[in-house]
């Protein structure tokens, strides 16, 4: 599971309704439930010509280590009081294989129980669960490394 596999997981968690949309952000509503779910995505402007996909793992890690941070502000209003929202995160440290695979001396043939590490390292992203103030508000400001991609969703 690469990276790219989360982007389309979040992509195709987006609700069919466009609330807001700009430079690395998304926010849609599901008209089935009326639940909010935003994507951020930091594509650093500096490397809008950088490739989609790295021939070696090697030329993948200095993509990511390349570019600086993005800061995300982003209000939700008129929302339920005490609401959630779980906060999931892929970036460099959170699902992705490529560090695991470094951290067990990049073996060229996997035996199961190496596979098995590198899937849980793979699906293994960030996750957090935020609340909605009293006031129906939720306030998010995030930093998110180069090349990061952030899903808040209500749940």
């Amino acid at each position: 599971m690469k990276p790219t596999f989360h982007a389309y997981r979040f992509l195709h968690s987006l609700g069919e309704e466009m609330l807001h949309q700009s430079a690395g952000i998304a926010i849609s509503r599901h008209r089935a439930n009326g639940k909010i779910t935003a994507l951020l995505y930091h594509y650093p402007s500096e490397f809008r010509d950088a490739p989609h996909s790295a021939p070696t793992p090697e030329e993948a890690q200095q993509t990511l280590a390349t570019g600086s941070a993005r800061v995300f502000e982003i209000t939700l209003n008129d929302l339920s009081a005490g609401a959630a929202f779980e906060l999931e995160t892929v970036d460099d440290e959170h699902g992705w294989a490529i560090p695991a695979w470094k951290a067990m001396g990049s073996p060229p043939v996997l035996d199961r129980k190496q596979t098995e590490i590198l899937r849980e390292a793979a699906r293994d992203t960030a996750r957090q669960v935020l609340r909605v103030d009293a006031a129906g508000t939720l306030q998010v400001r995030l930093t998110a490394g180069p090349w990061a991609m952030l899903r808040l969703r209500q749940i």
